[in-house]
């Protein structure tokens, strides 16, 4: 499962990325650009999208708006960083379901996402174990 991370190519972007990498999450990195953005999203199925909107506001309002009403990340949970003043309420309206988030918060949300990850995994692996000896019991 991975993080589908959005933001233009920059000096910054590089510690930003490294800054997330501390959730431990699996990160995919790219810049909003079409089709680049969807075609990642559409292999990587991932759990959530992290939008930077330091720069291009408009565009990335565009991208952000297309990734969630696609059939692949509708069900995402979605993250936005560093949004304008100016740009916060028409993206209330056109991102109801995105949560506006730092980047402390976002590595806080990133890390209880991957803790619960991997606790159904290992219920997961623990009632396999439980079925196959069950199996073996009979």
């Amino acid at each position: 499962m991975s993080v589908l991370y959005l933001e233009y190519e920059s000096g910054e972007r590089t510690k930003r990325v490294a800054g997330l990498s501390k959730s431990g999450a699996h990160l995919v990195v790219s810049a909003p650009i079409w089709p680049t953005f969807y075609e990642l999203a559409k292999r990587e199925k991932p759990y959530a999208i992290a939008i930077d909107f330091s720069q291009a506001p408009s565009h990335v309002l565009e991208t952000a708006d297309y990734l969630a009403k696609a059939k692949e990340t509708r069900e995402a949970a979605f993250y936005l960083l560093r949004v304008p003043d100016e740009r916060f309420e028409a993206i209330r309206r056109r991102l109801p379901q995105a949560t506006v988030v730092t980047e402390a918060e976002l590595v806080d949300r990133l890390v209880r996402h991957e803790e619960e990850a991997r606790a159904r995994a290992r219920e997961k692996k623990e009632a396999a174990l439980a079925a196959r000896k069950a199996a073996r019991a009979r």
